[in-house]
């Protein structure tokens, strides 16, 4: 059996097209999997005159004339696989067209040899899956197909943008086709052809998103439905679930990943601090989608959280978002009451929502402002409205607003004297408000001395954070998210890689701490907080 690796040698490209043909073989000598023959077939269009697709076409004719089976396709620039035929043999009987998955490759990255795995599709094997997607994470020109089907689908000579994917689409509709997670080539960025009929990044983009709306009318996917939805989930969960376990995700890029990979509905929340429970998410949700995206949120905060809530009858959660420390607390602690305060009235509805999933019948929530005093109190909103708010607050900061509005306050002193319940355990999340709720509890604090965790949001806030509680005799506690372990300080600092910076304070010494923190039983894969 005979494969044909077809290379078109376009305007600008003279210059890679010898590191090509050596990536080819050198593949050739590490395996040449199911085929006995492998060729070369390169199509000169140097001075732009036949174009891509006629060129690919000339290929595809060349290819059958030489009794060619099975072709290839790659581009000048990119590299092909050492394993690529060896990854390809096992698909070769089942099978008309494959393709694989992709390294990228930088300009800054040349020197060291190295490149990256692009966001895309790790699998696929229904034209839906590409048709629900952006085109650029889904399919790319290295693969292989029957020399007979490329012939009888040729690439469209008219096209001068986008031809490669209406191709795919063409292919995908007719025959038997598959995606695998295998890396077959590497796409050398920065290497774009020139030319007369040569087109820009964008005008590709344009063109193909033209050719996937038509395909969806053709085939009936225009329209959202709840098998869509779920066929969508599948593939954002394998993408997700690929990345963490290759060690190639980065909390820097996940809100990048949300826009492209949408993932809406249920989501299973294991924390491994307390039993499993369900959020509901819209691609809205940040704390999901850093959750789904990089599979941690605060664990360390979590671990404490979730065994001082064992110990805790009243528990407040001060700025809750879409309610993940209540959800903990109330479910490590089923008979303990949980206040759960939320002042945007979006963010409470999903509160409401996430509730009911979960049967919890202990959580009572308030969509108030907690500050203070009781006067109604401007709110600011600093995010895209298109996700549930995370970063809001009674404080204006430098950050651009996107919108505010006065809102329902109280103060926690007014709160626990009218319903005469007083806080054991306090988790306050205020995007730098914390000195307002602080302020508001201060008759409170010598009654229950409860115990805090406060997320910081400037040096500022350290700095009251420390004054304030220096009087009332409490420990201050630093640790990391990704390293459970306790260290007492004297003086509090707002540092560290994420925006926000936990901090845990305590009426309790490092010893008492060390005993309630590790005797319980959680089903967590944290060893137990001791002090560094």
């Amino acid at each position: 059996m005979k494969c044909s690796v077809i290379i078109p040698l376009g305007p600008g490209h003279h210059a890679y097209i010898e590191d090509s043909k050596q990536s080819i073989r050198e593949a050739i000598t590490q395996s040449k999997g199911p085929f006995d023959q492998i060729s070369t077939i390169i199509i000169n269009d140097l001075e732009g005159k036949i174009g891509r697709s006629n060129a690919r076409n000339q290929g595809i004719k060349q290819a059958k004339a030489d009794q060619a089976d099975w072709i290839f396709f790659l581009d000048a620039d990119d590299i092909i696989m050492k394993n690529v035929f060896e990854s390809f043999a096992p698909y070769e009987k089942d099978y008309d067209a494959v393709w694989g998955n992709i390294l990228i490759q930088q300009p800054h990255q040349r020197q060291n040899n190295q490149a990256s795995h692009i966001g895309q599709l790790i699998t696929i094997h229904y034209i839906e899956e590409i048709l629900l997607f952006e085109p650029f994470i889904t399919l790319q020109i290295g693969h292989f197909i029957r020399t007979d089907l490329a012939l009888d689908n040729l690439f469209s000579s008219y096209l001068d943008a986008g031809e490669d994917f209406e191709y795919y689409l063409k292919v995908w509709t007719k025959y038997k086709c598959i995606k695998i997670k295998d890396i077959f080539f590497m796409n050398r960025v920065g290497f774009s052809s020139i030319g007369p009929r040569a087109a820009t990044g964008a005008d590709w983009l344009h063109a193909t998103r033209h050719i996937l709306k038509s395909y969806r009318v053709k085939l009936g996917i225009n329209h959202v439905n709840t098998a869509l939805i779920e066929l969508t989930n599948q593939k954002v969960i394998e993408y997700a679930r690929y990345i963490k376990e290759n060690h190639i995700s980065d909390p820097n890029n996940f809100i990048h990943l949300k826009k492209l990979f949408p993932y809406k509905g249920y989501m299973d929340v294991s924390l491994k601090t307390c039993p499993t429970f369900v959020m509901i998410t819209h691609n809205d949700d940040l704390v999901l989608n850093r959750l789904l995206w990089i599979g941690d949120y605060r664990l360390t905060s979590f671990l404490i959280w979730s065994k001082l809530a064992k110990h805790a009858k009243r528990i407040f959660d001060i700025g809750a978002y879409t309610g993940i420390f209540s959800l903990v607390a109330a479910l490590s602690n089923l008979n303990s009451q949980i206040y759960c305060f939320e002042p945007l009235t979006r963010n409470y509805a999903r509160i409401i929502e996430n509730i009911f999933l979960n049967h919890v019948t202990n959580i009572h929530v308030y969509c108030q402002c907690v500050t203070h005093s009781d006067e109604d109190q401007h709110f600011y909103i600093y995010e895209d409205s298109s996700d549930l708010p995370l970063i809001n607050s009674t404080r204006n900061h430098s950050q651009t607003m996107i919108n505010s509005s006065k809102i329902k306050s109280i103060s926690l002193n007014t709160f626990c004297k009218e319903n005469d319940c007083y806080p054991d355990l306090i988790a306050i999340d205020t995007s730098g408000a914390e000195i307002n709720v602080l302020q508001g509890m201060i008759d409170i604090i010598p009654i229950s001395q409860p115990d805090f965790i406060v997320s910081l949001f400037d040096q500022e806030t350290a700095d009251f954070v420390t004054q304030f509680f220096q009087p009332f005799h409490y420990y201050f506690y630093d640790y990391c998210e990704d390293n459970p372990y306790l260290n007492q300080i004297d003086v509090i600092e707002a540092k560290g890689d994420d925006l926000k910076k936990n901090i845990f304070i305590s009426t309790k010494p490092i010893d008492t701490l060390k005993r309630i923190l590790s005797s319980s039983k959680n089903q967590t894969n944290l060893s137990p907080i001791q002090e560094e």
